[in-house]
């Protein structure tokens, strides 16, 4: 008995190269892992301690007085100095930046801000906006009462020295 032409012919072969073959769940086409690393590097690392030093010896410093006495002895001698090179040209632009950058500008850049954000219906951008000012007014105010210190005595701010 002769057998159905369809059984005869050969099996299919795959013409895909290995590489394009499906052998699970691949979260990427090209089966590329994610392009973020899933370990610190040794940058990372770096940064990390770096920060780990200036906290650390932020909490020494301001917690010892005779350290920070050396700070602010440092401090004003440093500032010292700078108040000595002033130029009246530089001074002046300084305080036109501060003029600038204080007042009536910035609040009416931050309310036009909120007013894009509310006509433009961006709304976790908005609630984005609003959370991280709470938490730099919060923390910022923290922050000044804890680091505030005062001016270094002979360092006036006045453009003469």
């Amino acid at each position: 008995m002769a057998k159905p032409a369809d059984t005869l012919a050969p099996a299919p072969v795959s013409t895909a190269p290995d590489s394009a073959r499906r052998t699970g769940r691949q979260r990427r086409p090209t089966g590329a892992p994610p392009p973020l690393p899933r370990q610190i590097g040794a940058t990372g690392v770096f940064w990390l301690l770096m920060v780990a030093t200036l906290v650390t010896g932020s909490a020494v410093v301001f917690r010892s007085t005779a350290l920070l006495r050396l700070v602010d002895h440092a401090d004003t001698w440093f500032l010292g100095r700078l108040a000595a090179a002033r130029v009246g040209w530089l001074t002046a632009a300084a305080r036109g930046i501060k003029a600038a950058g204080s007042g009536w500008a910035i609040t009416a850049l931050g309310v036009g801000n909120l007013a894009a954000l509310l006509v433009f219906r961006r709304w976790r951008h908005l609630v984005v906006l609003l959370g991280s000012m709470l938490l730099l007014a919060t923390f910022g105010g923290i922050l000044f009462v804890l680091l505030s210190r005062p001016r270094p005595y002979g360092v006036s701010s006045s453009s003469r020295p």
